[in-house]
């Protein structure tokens, strides 16, 4: 009960520092990218020889909605995970790490068995997801704190 009071309270102070800082005074890893300056989506198409050397990192990159609330939206951008919903005027934007285990404060402690490049951390939220499937259309991650599963898939 604790753990959930923490979490919806760190939420609520998360989403009320996104909405009352400006890009300017961001002294974080942290950044709001305005609305109307989004970054550009990326396309990505594979032939057979390029589907068995690609990375997690690499499939990740790009635009992918929610399957669950077609308002919300996830961009990776080399390291950077931005996501928007509904009432949101502004992409959040987070530097991320990609590997083999959680690396954020509140996961890294749990025994976790390591697994290459499965593991999406951003540790100045202190927020970690295990990557269930990932392909060129697919996005499934759990979240680490909660155990929830959140479904996406690619928007070109």
């Amino acid at each position: 009960m604790n753990s959930k009071l923490n979490f919806v309270s760190f939420l609520l102070i998360f989403f009320s520092l996104i909405a009352c800082t400006s890009n300017s005074d961001n002294k974080d890893n942290t950044q709001v990218v305005a609305e109307n300056k989004e970054p550009k989506d990326s396309t990505l198409v594979l032939d057979e020889e390029q589907k068995k050397t690609i990375t997690n990192l690499e499939l990740l990159q790009g635009k992918w909605q929610s399957t669950d609330d077609e308002t919300n939206f996830l961009k990776f951008e080399n390291n950077h995970r931005m996501e928007i919903a509904e009432g949101m005027t502004q992409w959040s934007d987070e530097i991320f790490t990609l590997s083999d285990k959680c690396t954020n404060e509140s996961d890294k402690s749990k025994d976790l068995k390591p697994e290459k490049d499965l593991y999406i951390t951003s540790e100045s939220s202190d927020m970690c997801w295990y990557i269930i499937d990932l392909n060129e259309e697919i996005l499934t991650i759990a979240y680490m704190a909660r155990g929830n599963t959140l479904a996406y898939k690619r928007v070109k």
